[in-house]
């Protein structure tokens, strides 16, 4: 669910940057696009990690 909220985040982040010319704006824009990517870029190590986990301590013969 995170990673929906960060994908939006983002395409609105990029939109509304498109969309501006004021630089005070951009830059802002700028830094919360920064911000969501290095968020989003967590969660996925996060949910890696997790699911490497998870398939380590599964018994033996199961998938």
């Amino acid at each position: 669910m995170q990673d929906f909220v960060h994908q939006k985040n983002l395409e609105l982040y990029r939109k509304r940057l498109l969309e501006t010319t004021d630089q005070a704006k951009r830059d802002v824009l700028v830094k919360l696009l920064a911000e969501e990517v290095k968020l989003l870029a967590e969660e996925e190590v996060k949910d890696f990690k997790l699911a490497a986990e998870r398939k380590a301590t599964r018994p033996s013969g199961t998938s």
